[in-house]
């Protein structure tokens, strides 16, 4: 057997030599890819002097504050934030102009005096569960309304959309699209669901939905109801608070009249909050609820139509022809153009 062993040529000096040559070009290498590098990340930024990338940071900045001010509109109403402000602005800078004692603006007994007495008499007046349920009301007065313009346009055009497959695939083919629906759509919207699927004849659904809309209506109207209840109880409570401070002011006569000032200025201290309360508080707050279950109602009114005319396996034309009635007229539903 013949073993045969390569002996490398090559001396030491020529092996560092190449050593080092390939090191050199791993660095330019290196070097070549930071730089392309750098030029696409200047290209990307468009190469721009200090100014206009200062420039550009301000518009992405105030694209920002844009993007949460519409994030925050669904969330809190904006003119009933600026309402509260304006309203308790212009009542402390009214004070704040009238005098330099603020302190004489407050009293805690003639503030619980109206509150406590408010809420007792309401709770005289209803069903506890009822009142809780109305002063949890006044905690989503800044909380926008879910009905506008937009959510009817989108009712619509979902309505529309199933009136197409109705027509063509009749009630399984409605099933299918109605197991598409989020639960967080509303209860009201399911409940149409599930009676239309029940087979109802139109006239016997129109009844049911009708009656299910009205008692849910007269049910949530009971806490603006309550409200205003509230609005309407507490300047008396306040002109109580008044009339025990007069009784206590003019029992204490007889040592002079040198303190009759300020303590008629602290028996009128509870009218005022009474007034406060009254037209700040509880009655706006029961005419925002008002408003949302009317404007509630009025989407109800919309989806019972659009089911009842599914049921009659109306055309989508003539569903949009109806439905557009209910939207604003800048607004309207155009199946040829959308």
């Amino acid at each position: 057997m013949t073993v045969s062993l390569t002996h490398n040529s090559k001396k030491p000096r020529a092996i560092r030599v190449e050593v080092l040559e390939a090191g050199l070009s791993t660095e330019r290498a290196a070097r070549r890819t930071a730089a392309e590098v750098n030029a696409i990340t200047n290209r990307f930024s468009g190469c721009l002097p200090s100014e206009d990338v200062e420039q550009n940071n301000a518009l992405a900045l105030y694209s920002f504050v844009i993007s949460c001010l519409r994030r925050a509109m669904k969330l809190i109403s904006i003119s009933t934030v600026l309402g509260i402000f304006l309203g308790f602005g212009l009542f402390a800078y009214a004070i704040i102009e009238g005098t330099s004692n603020y302190i004489i603006f407050w009293s805690l007994s003639s503030l619980l005096l109206v509150l406590g007495g408010t809420l007792a008499a309401t709770m005289i007046s209803y069903e506890g569960r009822y009142v809780w349920k109305a002063l949890g009301t006044l905690t989503q007065v800044i909380v926008p309304t879910q009905v506008n313009p937009k959510t009817l346009y989108e009712e619509v055009q979902q309505i529309i959309t199933w009136g197409k497959v109705g027509a063509r695939d009749g009630i399984p083919g409605l099933e299918t699209e109605f197991a598409k629906v989020d639960a967080e759509k509303g209860s009201f919207l399911h409940h149409c669901i599930q009676l239309l699927l029940a087979g109802y004849t139109e006239d016997n659904l129109r009844i049911k939905l009708e009656t299910f809309m009205n008692t849910t209506y007269e049910r949530n109207m009971v806490r603006a109801t309550i409200l205003n209840t509230m609005a309407n109880i507490a300047p008396g409570f306040g002109m109580i608070g008044t009339l025990v401070g007069l009784i206590i002011m003019l029992s204490e006569l007889d040592g002079g009249t040198g303190n009759l000032g300020a303590g008629l200025a602290v028996a009128l201290i509870t009218t005022l909050y009474g007034v406060i309360l009254a037209q700040l508080v509880f009655k706006p707050a029961s005419r925002r609820a008002e408003q949302k279950e009317q404007m509630l109602r009025f989407k109800h009114q919309l989806t019972i139509d659009a089911f009842l005319l599914l049921v009659a396996r109306a055309n989508s034309f003539e569903i949009q022809d109806h439905l557009n009635s209910y939207l604003d007229p800048s607004a309207k539903f155009n199946s040829a153009k959308d």
